[in-house]
């Protein structure tokens, strides 16, 4: 017989979850995270799986980059252009099955505007008529 209960239920002990972070975060490529955060209780022990975009994330090919902390919390290594998706926290025990709502994040990389540094002379530079000079100058921004 299958028996589905809400999360809300009055059963002692069924797991519940609080998650503590923005429900929709943007992260900058190439830096590390803040982990999601999350409120878990429950009787003990309890066992958490990330999805991402509806699949278990283990089945990621970039796993690695992630860290699940024994709390439940996730925690990127590395933000890049493939963390971006949707999130949700499934935890469970021996009395049932609880799954968090969405976390949405987005990847964006770091723009700044492009600047111009001239380059530094030593007063003015005549050049005649079929002669070449090499001026460095900088260039930055990005991307």
């Amino acid at each position: 017989t299958l028996r589905v209960l809400a999360s809300t239920s009055s059963k002692p002990g069924f797991p519940s979850i609080y998650v503590l972070s923005e429900q929709t975060n943007t992260l900058e490529i190439g830096k590390r995270n803040q982990p999601i955060r999350v409120s878990v209780t429950g009787q003990q022990p309890l066992q958490f799986r990330w999805f991402k975009d509806n699949i278990p994330l283990e089945y990621y090919g970039n796993f690695d980059n992630y860290i699940v902390h024994t709390e439940g919390a996730l925690e990127m290594k590395s933000v890049t252009a493939e963390v971006a998706g949707s999130y949700e926290l499934q935890v469970s025990n021996q009395i049932g099955t609880v799954l968090s709502s969405r976390i949405i994040i987005y990847a964006r990389s770091r723009q700044i505007p492009l600047s111009f540094i001239p380059p530094m002379l030593p007063g003015t530079i005549e050049i005649k008529k079929g002669e070449s000079r090499v001026i460095n100058c900088t260039a930055s921004g990005m991307p």
